[in-house]
């Protein structure tokens, strides 16, 4: 058996060719299968820049391939819930970018979703990198501390660029 994981990746958009780079060219157990995305040049683009052998519209043909182990989510937001109902109803192994869900109706798919995969032996995982940054840890630090006194609203700007992401 092979240690190599065998990945579909769903949103061909700025985030999803970032994963898809990252796991073409950084993670020698990491090959990558096929590419969706609603628009097939976006699709195509990034299986040509990353040597994925497949593009594709129809995430569907991705969750439904058995040589497919996991998959990368990083399709519009509105989309998430849904990718994830689907992928763990497929049995895959799924890393989803960022929210998980839009509505509280997205939530409550994703809580059955969970146990589904609980009971598949399916990983589950969430992109929430910004919590192990430190001047996140810092703001967190503070802000559970009551530095900031009582929090009416917050809102938070990320500039991805600085750390080297494109």
């Amino acid at each position: 058996m092979s240690d190599q994981i065998r990945i579909g990746v769903i949103g061909a958009g700025r985030i999803g060719k970032l994963h898809a780079r990252n796991l073409s060219f950084m993670i020698p157990d990491a090959e990558i299968i096929a590419v969706s995305d609603v628009y097939l040049e976006a699709a195509k683009q990034c299986a040509a820049e990353c040597h994925i052998p497949k593009a594709t519209t129809d995430h569907r043909e991705i969750m439904e391939d058995p040589n497919v182990d996991a998959l990368f989510i990083c399709s519009s937001t509105d989309t998430h819930s849904q990718m994830i109902v689907e992928g763990a109803e497929a049995g895959k192994h799924i890393f989803m970018e960022k929210p998980c869900c839009v509505d509280a109706g997205g939530f409550r798919s994703l809580m059955e979703t969970n146990k589904l995969a609980d009971e598949k032996g399916l990983k589950v995982g969430v992109g929430l990198f910004r919590r192990h940054m430190p001047h996140y840890i810092e703001t967190m630090d503070k802000l559970h501390n009551g530095e900031f006194g009582k929090i009416q609203f917050l809102r938070n700007y990320c500039n991805m660029t600085a750390w080297g992401a494109h």
